[in-house]
């Protein structure tokens, strides 16, 4: 059965009759299998943007597709799960995406799932878009070279993820890298692996050796290990490599004449301290964000933070808030999703978290602390918000002064004190299953 045949019988297995939103654009075609155009549009928009930059990459190739390739974005995960399971049998079900070389198609799940009411006020999430991006990648390189079910892993991830990264910043979707918290966590990934003497070496890498690497650390790692390939000075010897790829043949010992070339272009004296150089490239990033779970979008001055339904979404803001008094001040959005629960995050020394959340769906202000991760929270103080309902923008602020009182502000009114030691961190979460937007956020020392 020809791959269309098989994609075809398999989507109609998978997923029941429903609207579609379709577009394409001069290379790529979008089907979305539920009917919202502006989510079509945005996947269109990041998947065209994509092949240019991609082509350049590959050398100028490919030449536009006599047959577009096609993204298919599915509502949530399990009208993707359906549709994968059908295609590659579970192979890539937790990714929430993937791209299929014999239809040349690719699929991507809209994460975390969203409401009707969220997905039209968020858009596409952060994490959506660079999914989308990665597997358009995949796609064009599937077209540029006749040999790249041989690439190696680190090639084919390393450059899909680096292209994640140059993608969204051309789109104006990212902030500074190390600004960004999905970013932040590949950085991080990275930066505990060279702590704990766990980064495998350039070569091994090369090799496609990644150890005890756990699913995450292995597409952090391919990322920055390209990213560090793609900068200077050993750019013009991966770029020349790269120019050749077609020549390395299509057979189990592709990958290895591949970093074989790449040593050659490399040569003798940068090889010799290329490990060195590579943790120096790590350990140069500094990441603001520590996003523990994901997933938060900081792109802009307004902020989508939506979790999975497995987990709180939480990210924690690098470096002390230290003991002088501060104010933390912004906006929140909690949308009608799940349980509708957004919150500040302040760490006590040796005691815990501090959560102050705002429960929309209970028009409450909750304060609780928790002592450890996983451990029942504690409740100090819980107000009715009346005010405080899904979809309409609260202003807060959080005012630490001098003899430990925390003073929380909602609409320009102070709703509580409480006398409580803050001096660590401060952070943002979204409870599972819950979709908010955060507005113009800040945390300043005060005076």
């Amino acid at each position: 059965m020809r791959a269309s045949s098989l994609l075809a019988v398999a989507m109609g297995a998978a997923l029941p009759a429903q609207h579609e939103a379709r577009l394409h654009g001069p290379r790529f075609e979008v089907v979305c299998h539920f009917d919202d155009a502006a989510a079509a549009r945005a996947a269109l928009t990041a998947a065209e943007a994509t092949w240019p930059i991609a082509s350049r990459l590959y050398g100028g190739r490919p030449d536009a597709p006599a047959e577009r390739p096609v993204i298919h974005l599915y509502r949530d995960p399990a009208s993707y799960i359906a549709a994968e399971a059908a295609l590659t049998q579970g192979r890539f079900k937790r990714n929430l995406a993937f791209a299929h070389y014999a239809s040349r198609t690719a699929h991507v799940a809209v994460q975390p799932r969203l409401s009707d009411d969220a997905l039209a006020r968020t858009g596409l999430t952060f994490q959506t878009l660079r999914l989308v991006i990665h597997e358009a990648a995949h796609l064009v390189r599937y077209l540029a070279f006749d040999n790249y079910r041989s690439h190696p892993d680190w090639f084919a991830d390393g450059n899909a993820s680096w292209l994640e990264e140059v993608v969204l910043r051309e789109l104006g979707e990212l902030p500074e890298l190390e600004d960004a918290p999905s970013f932040c966590a590949k950085i991080r990934s990275t930066q505990r692996q060279l702590d704990d003497r766990s980064l495998p070496s350039v070569a091994e890498l090369l090799d496609d050796g990644t150890g005890a690497l756990t699913f995450h650390e292995t597409y952090a790692v391919r990322w920055m290990l390209f990213r560090f390939l793609m900068a200077a000075p050993q750019r013009p010897a991966m770029r020349r490599v790269i120019d050749q790829l077609e020549t390395f043949g299509a057979d189990r010992m592709t990958g290895s004449r591949v970093a074989a070339a790449l040593r050659h272009e490399l040569g003798e004296a940068a090889l010799a301290t290329i490990d060195r150089r590579f943790a120096q490239h790590v350990a140069a990033l500094s990441p603001r964000w520590q996003e523990t779970a994901r997933a938060l979008d900081t792109s802009g001055e307004v902020w989508t933070h939506a979790a999975f339904d497995q987990h709180d979404a939480i990210a924690w803001r690098t470096g002390a808030i230290g003991e002088r008094p501060f104010l933390l001040s912004g906006g929140v959005t909690v949308l009608a999703d799940g349980p509708a629960r957004l919150g500040l995050l302040l760490e006590q020394p040796g005691a815990g978290v501090v959560r102050v959340t705002f429960a929309a769906a209970e028009r409450a202000l909750t304060v609780d602390r928790v002592a450890a991760a996983g451990g029942r929270p504690d409740l100090l103080r819980q107000i009715s918000l009346p005010a405080l309902r899904t979809g309409r923008r609260t202003q807060f602020t959080a005012r630490y002064s001098t003899g430990d009182a925390l003073t929380i502000s909602v609409d320009g009114r102070p709703a509580l004190t409480l006398e409580l030691p803050i001096a660590g961190r401060w952070g943002l979460s979204a409870v599972a299953g819950s979709t908010g937007l955060w507005h113009q956020v800040r945390c300043e020392p005060l005076r």
